[in-house]
């Protein structure tokens, strides 16, 4: 019995979300990520490995950009 009532609670709920995000949608509202401006990824890339060849720790390089040491990496590659 209170399986049947959670399976339902749980339809009624994904109907919520769906109708949410509709409506958002209808209203303009940007969903997700904002995108990444290349211009500032390439000025942050270019200021990262300056610092680093002048020897700044990889983690000390990634903070003066304001970025994670992961993502500077992977902006580095």
């Amino acid at each position: 019995m209170f399986a049947t009532l959670a399976e339902y609670e749980r339809e009624l709920i994904n109907e919520r979300v769906r109708f949410g995000v509709i409506g958002a949608q209808a209203s303009t509202v940007q969903l997700g990520k904002r995108p990444v401006d290349p211009g500032n990824v390439k000025m942050n890339v270019v200021a990262a490995s300056n610092l680093l060849v002048n020897g700044k720790a990889a983690q000390q390089a990634a903070d003066a950009v304001g970025r994670s040491r992961a993502t500077m990496y992977r902006y580095l590659k």
